[in-house]
């Protein structure tokens, strides 16, 4: 069966999740190391706790907005970035060392952040100090595991933390980047939070697309992968559909597998189909559809093939009409070349057939199964 996420019931009714994915919730790590640290490797390992998530059912139909020669929406909004580059700076003050003590005190602390607490550390956001910056940013990520927040914007909105995170999203310094954009991860568990994300996903993009260190790659697409579950910023993720499949083809184990997590969660809205089909498709697509695959990229990836060829069949698309042309790739390369193009869609049909037949695993039976059916004459 499937598990609801519980974000809020009116959401759960429109998403539920498979019993291998979960929103992604970061456990809190030892304070204790961190604040004797100025190492990423604490903050590293923080993103590598606790179990992701995709969706892998439809969530409400939205209005499309993305240009085709069938269908001319309104252009989606423009990305507006004011506010989210940059980060900020103040004055050291003699508030700074009690401030800084009784942030060892929040950090120990496995509650409810109070508002007073969240206020502390909103101040604290604003230092100059890196590893400052860097402790305060994990107190606040580890905070946003804690159930009593993920249900409150006490330390969110309110107060203004949320923002101030997002401008961290652009610090200079690698370890605070990467220590905001964990952040950011955790706090898009909250509802009310997703609702003023937008953005950053245009930085999120950004970063993604400078090709950082691996660990920002990484932690950058488990923070997309909870932006994603809810679809109100689907259509600010076109710009990095090309790259999120080249990443299928080049990155690490771990980073194909989030890459993919990410277009699953797309995937689900069926306004994104029109341009996830329009996208560069990965090289390797019919190479990875095979038996000797490691099971856990095999799964996500008939996931996404299942998820493409229902959307193709259930919104009757057709490549020449519906493909937006702003996200379009050349002919040849466009995903849906790489499924339904001449020679290559009984290939996909073969393969699905004898993983539908003699995989072990029953999930990807039954994702293997979707693909034969909606890719039937």
């Amino acid at each position: 069966g499937f598990d609801q996420i519980s974000i809020k019931k009116k959401i759960t009714n429109a998403f539920q999740c498979s019993p291998w994915s979960s929103p992604r919730i970061l456990s809190p790590v030892d304070m204790r190391h961190i604040l004797t640290s100025r190492s990423t490797e604490n903050l590293s390992s923080l993103g590598m706790i606790g179990r992701t998530g995709e969706l892998v059912t439809s969530p409400v139909r939205r209005r499309t907005i993305r240009k085709s020669v069938r269908k001319r929406g309104k252009s989606r909004s423009p990305d507006t970035t004011s506010g989210t580059a940059g980060h900020l700076h103040s004055s050291e003050t003699s508030q700074d060392q009690p401030l800084n003590l009784h942030l060892d005190n929040i950090a120990h602390s496995q509650r409810e952040i109070p508002r007073h607490d969240a206020k502390s550390l909103v101040i604290l956001l604003q230092s100059n100090d890196a590893a400052l910056l860097e402790r305060t940013l994990i107190t606040i990520s580890n905070g946003a595991t804690i159930p009593a927040n993920q249900v409150t914007s006490s330390f969110n909105i309110e107060v203004g933390c949320l923002i101030r995170v997002q401008r961290l999203l652009t610090h200079y310094k690698p370890s605070v980047q990467l220590a905001a954009i964990t952040a950011l991860g955790n706090l898009a568990l909250n509802q009310d939070n997703q609702r003023e994300l937008k953005d950053s996903i245009p930085v999120l993009c950004s970063i993604l697309l400078d090709q950082p260190a691996e660990k920002v790659i990484l932690q950058t697409l488990v923070t997309l992968l909870n932006i994603t579950v809810l679809p109100d910023w689907h259509m600010e993720c076109c710009i990095i559909l090309h790259h999120l499949y080249q990443l299928v083809d080049t990155g690490s184990f771990p980073v194909k597998v989030h890459a993919l997590k990410v277009l699953i969660n797309l995937t689900c809205n069926d306004d994104m189909i029109p341009s996830l089909l329009a996208a560069q498709a990965p090289r390797k697509l019919l190479h990875l559809l095979d038996l000797s695959t490691n099971e856990d990229l095999l799964l996500r990836i008939v996931t996404l093939l299942a998820n493409l060829t229902q959307g193709v069949r259930n919104l009757n698309i057709d490549p020449i009409l519906d493909l937006p042309l702003e996200d379009k790739a050349p002919s040849p390369d466009t995903m849906y070349a790489a499924i339904y193009g001449v020679n290559v869609q009984d290939k996909i049909c073969s393969k699905a057939f004898t993983l539908m037949s003699s995989h072990m695993n029953e999930d990807i039976r039954i994702q293997a199964r979707k693909i034969v059916e909606a890719m039937k004459p």
